[in-house]
């Protein structure tokens, strides 16, 4: 018998309340190639606690959709802000 854990209900959650909720999920290449990077670069932004939220299912990385684009978005502006 599985023992329901808190993550495991947040999990179960998020399925009920959207059915894509695990079709948005990327493994790191699938991530690395919607941001036109190498899977590499993710892993050492990911080690150095930069670069988008993660998903962690048990041993997998996986990425949201939405965490990317908003991800990209928040660079796009940064740079554009930081310009006089």
């Amino acid at each position: 018998m599985l023992t329901k854990t808190p993550a495991y209900d947040a999990v179960e959650t998020a399925i009920t309340r959207d059915p894509k909720f695990l079709v948005a999920l990327l493994n790191e290449q699938q991530a690395a190639a919607e941001l036109g990077l190498s899977h590499r670069t993710l892993q050492a932004w990911r080690l150095a606690r930069r670069g988008p939220p993660v998903v962690r299912a048990g041993r997998r990385i996986l990425y949201r959709r939405g965490d990317l684009i908003a991800y990209a978005e928040a660079q796009r502006e940064a740079f554009y802000t930081a310009v006089p």
